[in-house]
């Protein structure tokens, strides 16, 4: 008894004379025999609110603590012993067995601080985050409009979709438009010379491969990037055209799309063409992939070759729906495809490229423009060398040639057959024999009496009839 009098006496006096760093190692101490119940009573009557708080948590009263520090934080209440937002938020991560607190403290904090917010949900279990009302903790972090908000927003959706939360397909299209804006952010404005570094780094890697796809190149560059920072741009936006080109699409591509031509029209060049090829306009994009994004590569594949596992035109079809085609069509492409991408490729304002990217295609696929080789060599510009050409006039000579050998054989066979028709009839006629008559035999068409009429013998029934009746 007369320690524990000593106790709550020395816990009083460290309250009073606001010492509440000795009050919190007194009744830390799992020695002490102060009374709860009689500082609490004191703490309240004085209104020192934390140092209530520090006994509640003493005494595993989580959620009294958490609730007078509520009250702190939302100014309803004030001490200035209080440690703030830090201090609570390092208190909310130790209660990590406790679910049910810590789901409840997300869902309040996230309400008036979205960034303080992300420490509170990477404590969360996944059986939490489900039972998340996603809803009401998106229009929180979209109504404090903070900077950081988007990564707010983007760690929620992530974590509902890895969660399996109800409502994760519905807020992907939200987490790409998050993901939109924070790949425009890392490449516009002051950091606009980065974009043109990436650009300038994807054009070295094309130069040496021209079968190169920028959604290649990139998560190669992702996986290689060393930077310490989680919000590297590189990895953005690997991360943004990886999401963008998961099949089947679960996400809405006119809104993701809306708000790429919005919010970044000249800095996701690639990403908008994934949308448009997701929206069936297959052409549409082949033009901006070529014109816009200079992505040669990504253009043959949608445009020449759309039956490929890894080309944009599969992600407009729906699942259970891809069109299949024979081996031989599977790897050649419409004659009028090819057309229309030589057509951009020899638009190109670069000549030097140009000239290599007809080049390719015509040593590549110069056997779908046999019909139209003439009007191929027409627009090509004069200056360029024969062996651009080449390709195409060497197939359409072979070509040539083959039909002048395939006429004269069927020529030939077309003789050998009359010969053998001329020799067939002779034959018969050396071996039928003498053909006797007498004058009651009458014709077996019409039959009347032969008589002296001319008359012939039919072969294959040896019927004998009047020339007139054949």
């Amino acid at each position: 008894v007369a320690r524990t009098a000593v106790d709550t006496a020395l816990a009083r006096l460290y309250v009073d004379s606001d010492q509440p760093e000795k009050f919190a190692t007194l009744i830390g101490d799992g020695d002490n025999h102060v009374d709860g119940d009689v500082v609490v009573e004191f703490c309240r009557s004085t209104q020192r609110h934390y140092c209530e708080s520090l006994v509640h948590r003493a005494r595993g009263e989580s959620r009294m603590a958490l609730d007078i520090w509520r009250k702190l934080l939302s100014g309803e209440w004030t001490d200035k012993r209080f440690g703030g937002m830090p201090e609570y938020v390092a208190y909310v991560e130790t209660l990590a067995e406790q679910q049910d607190i810590l789901l409840a403290e997300y869902a309040w904090l996230v309400d008036i601080d979205a960034i303080a917010s992300l420490r509170v949900l990477a404590g969360l279990t996944d059986a939490s985050v489900a039972a998340l009302d996603a809803d009401q903790a998106m229009a929180a972090i979209q109504k404090q409009k903070v900077e950081g908000g988007d990564r707010a927003q983007r760690a929620l959706i992530e974590r509902l979709i890895g969660a399996g939360h109800q409502r994760a397909s519905h807020y992907l299209t939200y987490l790409l438009n998050v993901y939109v804006r924070q790949v425009r952010d890392c490449f516009s404005g002051d950091n606009e010379r980065s974009l043109l570094a990436l650009e300038e780094r994807f054009r070295c890697a094309q130069a040496e491969d021209l079968r190169m796809t920028f959604r290649a190149w990139i998560a190669k560059a992702a996986a290689a990037d060393t930077s310490d920072t989680s919000e590297s741009a590189i990895r953005l936006r690997a991360q943004l055209i990886a999401m963008l080109g998961v099949r089947p699409i679960a996400y809405d591509a006119a809104a993701v799309l809306d708000c790429v031509e919005r919010e970044a029209p000249t800095v996701l060049c690639v990403e908008k063409a994934m949308l448009m090829a997701a929206l069936g306009r297959a052409s549409e994009a082949g033009e901006f992939l070529v014109t816009a994004c200079h992505d040669y590569a990504e253009a043959e594949l949608l445009l020449l070759r759309p039956y490929a596992p890894e080309s944009l035109a599969q992600l407009s079809h729906a699942p259970g729906a891809r069109r299949t085609r024979g081996p031989r069509q599977a790897k050649e492409p419409e004659t009028e495809s090819v057309r229309s991408l030589l057509r951009l490729y020899m638009a190109h304002e670069d000549d030097e490229m140009a000239a290599r990217l007809v080049a390719d295609v015509l040593h590549r696929y110069s056997e779908c423009l046999c019909d139209n080789a003439c009007d191929v060599l027409a627009n090509m510009p004069e200056h360029w060398p024969y062996a651009i050409a080449e390709p195409l006039v060497s197939r359409q000579l072979a070509r040539l040639a083959h039909q002048e050998q395939s006429s004269s054989i069927e020529r030939g066979l077309r003789q050998s057959l009359a010969l053998a028709e001329q020799l067939r009839t002779v034959d018969e006629h050396r071996h039928a024999g003498p053909i006797v008559l007498d004058y009651s035999q009458a014709c077996a068409k019409c039959h009347k009496l032969l008589g002296s009429s001319a008359f012939v013998l039919v072969p294959e029934s040896r019927e004998i009839r009047h020339v007139s009746c054949g």
